[in-house]
């Protein structure tokens, strides 16, 4: 864990404590599958949308409607139609999909969100593992699950950068057969250069040694904004493998199962904070907690976290290139991600949960009380 003298939560990271206890289980490193290390998941995206069109007609493709623009673009760079299928909150506030109107692609995307198992993904598989349609995993945010490699799946791609303190690294498998596509030789050494000055910069803020977040910030921002422009057949760099390869996975999974459990058990009694993940399984291993609160609550609660040194992103900013149906762009307007990675101990979780009931411990007060 960070020695923090700022009591900060949140935010890029900077600390990494190389270790030699990689699990031999590891699949993403230990696979029979044809595999390329690369520098982001819009760089595995991009291969696995060449591919396909190497072996087969490839014009269209469906798409949760729930998802980070940079999904979208690779296939719109390339000429794909993307279609999408509309993910919601059931009358139980899980997970599920509507894709029965959407029957006619070439390939369809499925991912489990937030490192939990979602029951839905089961039913896009049912749909379309018996057609002739291509299946792609999306497996960023459930990377350490240990089903995060789907086998029914054409494709798995997953991407660490949120995981870890890595400056690059996504993972593509291929499930049947091989590549048509040589693997890229060259890093992007430019991104990553910039993203390594962002964790050393941090660190030096986290430490006091630094007055102003603006350094690390002004690195990071540009790295995404080489990111941005430039994706397309790079390599993993030599850093971003010495750090997949040497880390302790099993330390990683068990911090953010426990600082997840105590937010989960710690929330849920909240009237107004609906929680999508009720429990964490043995075979989850979260990359955040999402809670869904009032759309006229959801940055107000954001602005009190961050007055109070907690940073909390959203998932996602709607862009230009999403088309939202009202029950999904509700998902995007009410939803927060608790930090509960393996950075914190519990004691910063109680701080994140002290927070949030105090906020509503105030709205309450001022007899403010939107319904979800």
């Amino acid at each position: 864990m960070l020695n923090q003298n700022r009591n900060e939560i949140g935010s890029e990271f900077c600390d990494y404590l190389s270790t030699n206890k990689i699990t031999s289980d590891f699949g993403w490193i230990n696979n029979s599958y044809d595999t390329k290390y690369l520098l982001s998941g819009r760089t595995a995206l991009d291969i696995i949308v060449r591919d396909i069109k190497s072996e087969r007609k490839f014009k269209s493709v469906l798409i949760p409607s729930y998802c980070c623009d940079s999904m979208i673009k690779p296939f719109i760079k390339n000429n794909i139609d993307v279609k999408f299928y509309d993910v919601f909150l059931d009358i139980n506030n899980e997970f599920d999909c509507n894709i029965e109107k959407l029957t006619v692609a070439d390939a369809v995307i499925c991912l489990d969100y937030f490192g939990f198992n979602n029951s839905y993904t089961q039913k896009v598989y049912t749909k379309f593992e018996k057609n002739d349609i291509v299946i792609i995993n999306d497996a960023t945010q459930s990377f350490l699950t240990k089903e995060a490699i789907k086998t029914n799946a054409d494709y798995n791609f997953t991407s660490m950068r949120k995981w870890y303190a890595t400056p690059d690294g996504a993972i593509l498998l291929k499930t049947n057969g091989k590549f048509s596509l040589p693997n890229p030789n060259l890093a992007f050494d430019n991104y990553v250069k910039l993203r390594m000055q962002g964790f050393r910069l941090k660190q030096e803020y986290m430490n006091n040694r630094i007055q102003e977040k603006g350094f690390y910030f002004k690195a990071f921002s540009d790295a995404s904004s080489l990111l941005e422009k430039n994706y397309i057949d790079y390599a993993m760099s030599n850093e971003g493998k010495n750090r997949l390869f040497n880390n302790d996975y099993y330390y990683i999974s068990k911090k953010r199962q426990e600082n997840a459990k105590y937010l989960i058990n710690e929330l849920k009694d909240i009237s107004e904070v609906v929680l999508p993940f009720k429990q964490v399984t043995s075979t989850d291993v979260p990359l955040f907690v999402p809670i869904i609160v009032s759309k006229h609550h959801r940055n107000q609660l954001r602005e009190y976290l961050v007055k109070h040194n907690v940073y909390c992103p959203i998932h996602w900013p709607i862009s230009s290139f999403h088309n939202l149906s009202d029950i999904t762009q509700d998902l995007y307007l009410k939803e927060i991600s608790l930090v509960c990675d393996q950075r914190y101990n519990l004691k910063n979780m109680k701080k994140v949960v002290h927070l949030i009931k105090k906020f509503y411990t105030n709205t309450r007060n001022n007899e403010y009380n939107e319904e979800l």
